[in-house]
C-alpha cells in the first residue's frame, strides 16, 4: 500500500475543494450578510481546509507512484470523509448547525445526495430562519456530490493525480468506464461539462417558470444531483406551480439518465442513444410504475384527475430518481399500494452512471 502517495493524493483534493468555500462568500456579499460572518463562516473553514491539504501534500510531495486500484479505492473512501467533514465546518463555524455530529450528517447527506436533513421542516421557509448563504453551500454540496468530487479532482488535477482511471472507476462504484475521448480525465471533463451545461438549463427553466435567480439556482442544484434538498420545509410543493412541478420532472428524470448518453442526445447522436437497452427499460419502468400508482391514487377517489396525474407521475420519477422532493404533504394517507410501488422505484434507483446511481 503507498501510503505516501495516498496522502498526497488527499492533500490535493483537500486543497482544491478549499477553493470552493469562495462560491458561498459571493452570496453572503450578496445578501449582505456581513463580514465577520463570512469571516466565521467560510475563511476560517478555507484555512483549515487548505492548510491539513498543504501538510499532507508537503509530507508526502516526494511520491511520484502511479496509483493503483486498492490505493484508489482508499483515496475515493477517505477522500469523501475529509470532504465531507470540511464542508461541514461552514455549518459550525457560522453557528447555523453548531452541534458537530448534526453538521458532519447533514455535510454528508448533502455530498451523497441522500436528502436527508437536520433541519427542522416545520420551520417552513428555511430563509427566514437560516442565512442565504449558508442554504446555497447546502444546495452546492448537493450539486457537487452530483457527478463526484473525485471526479472534478480528476478532471482539474488531472496531471498531478496518476492512477486517474482507478479513482474514476472506485468513485462510480465499478461501474464499466465508457471513454468518451481516449484520455479519462478528458472523458470526466466532457462529463461535468454535460452536468453543469444541464444545470444552466434547468436554472433558466426554473426562472421561466417564476423562481427567483436564488431560488432557481438552488432548486436546480438539488434537481440535478437527485439530492432533493429544498428551500422549504414544504419541497417543491411550497412553490404551488405546475410549471415548476413539469421543470422538476423533465430534469429529475434527465438526471437519472447514464451522462454518457445526454452527452449522446446534447451532440445529436439520438439513434444511439435511444437504442440503448437500458435507456429504453429505465422509461418503460418509471412509466409502468407511474401508471400503477395513478391507477391506485384514482381507487382512493380523492383527487381530481389534473392532480392525480400531477401527484402520480411527479412522486414516482421523484422516487424513481431517489431525489425525494414531493408536491404533497400528506403521502403518509395514501394507499398502502401507492407506497410499496414507490418504495419498489426508490430501490431501482436510475441509470448507471446516471445521478440517482452515482
Amino acid at each position: 500500500m503507498k501510503v505516501r502517495k495516498i496522502i498526497s493524493t488527499l492533500g490535493y483534493l483537500l486543497m482544491l475543494f478549499s477553493a470552493t468555500f469562495v462560491l458561498p462568500m459571493i452570496v453572503s456579499a450578496i445578501y449582505d450578510e456581513g463580514p465577520l460572518f463570512v469571516y466565521k463562516a467560510y475563511v476560517l473553514p478555507m484555512m483549515i481546509s487548505a492548510l491539513a491539504g498543504c501538510i499532507m501534500w508537503f509530507n508526502s510531495r516526494n511520491s511520484f507512484e502511479e496509483l493503483k486500484e486498492r490505493e484508489a479505492y482508499v483515496v475515493v473512501g477517505l477522500g469523501w470523509l475529509l470532504i465531507t467533514l470540511s464542508g461541514a465546518l461552514p455549518y459550525m463555524t457560522s453557528g447555523t448547525i453548531p452541534n458537530p455530529i448534526d453538521a458532519y450528517f447533514e455535510s454528508m447527506s448533502g455530498f451523497t445526495t441522500t436528502g436527508a436533513s437536520v433541519i427542522d421542516p416545520g420551520i417552513g421557509d428555511y430563509l427566514s430562519a437560516y442565512p442565504h448563504s449558508i442554504m446555497f453551500w447546502r444546495a452546492l454540496t448537493n450539486w457537487f456530490g452530483g457527478l463526484g468530487i473525485i471526479v472534478l479532482g480528476i478532471v482539474i488535477l488531472a496531471k498531478l493525480m496518476n492512477g486517474g482511471s482507478y479513482l474514476y472507476k472506485a468513485e462510480v462504484g465499478g461501474a464499466s468506464i465508457t471513454r468518451l475521448k481516449p484520455k479519462l480525465y478528458e472523458t470526466a471533463r466532457l462529463l461535468w461539462g454535460v452536468y453543469i451545461f444541464l444545470t444552466i438549463l434547468c436554472i433558466l427553466l426554473f426562472m421561466g417558470s417564476g423562481l427567483s435567480l436564488f431560488h432557481a439556482i438552488c432548486t436546480a442544484f438539488a434537481t440535478m444531483a437527485t439530492g432533493g434538498f429544498a428551500l422549504h420545509g414544504d419541497s417543491i410543493a411550497f412553490y404551488a406551480s405546475p410549471a415548476v412541478e413539469l421543470v422538476a420532472m423533465a430534469f429529475m428524470l434527465i438526471s437519472g439518465i447514464n451522462f454518457v448518453l445526454n452527452y449522446r442526445f446534447i451532440t445529436g447522436r439520438f439513434k444511439e442513444a435511444v437504442d440503448d437497452p437500458e435507456l429504453q427499460f429505465y422509461l418503460l419502468w418509471v412509466t409502468f410504475m407511474t401508471s400503477l400508482i395513478i391507477l391506485g391514487l384514482a381507487l382512493t377517489r380523492t383527487m381530481g384527475v389534473s392532480e392525480m396525474l400531477r401527484n402520480g407521475a411527479f412522486h414516482a420519477i421523484s422516487a424513481a430518481t431517489n431525489t425525494g422532493f414531493t408536491i404533497e404533504n400528506e403521502l403518509g394517507l395514501w394507499p398502502p399500494f401507492v407506497h410499496i410501488m414507490l418504495i419498489l422505484l426508490m430501490l431501482t434507483g436510475g441509470m448507471e452512471i446516471g445521478r440517482a446511481h452515482v
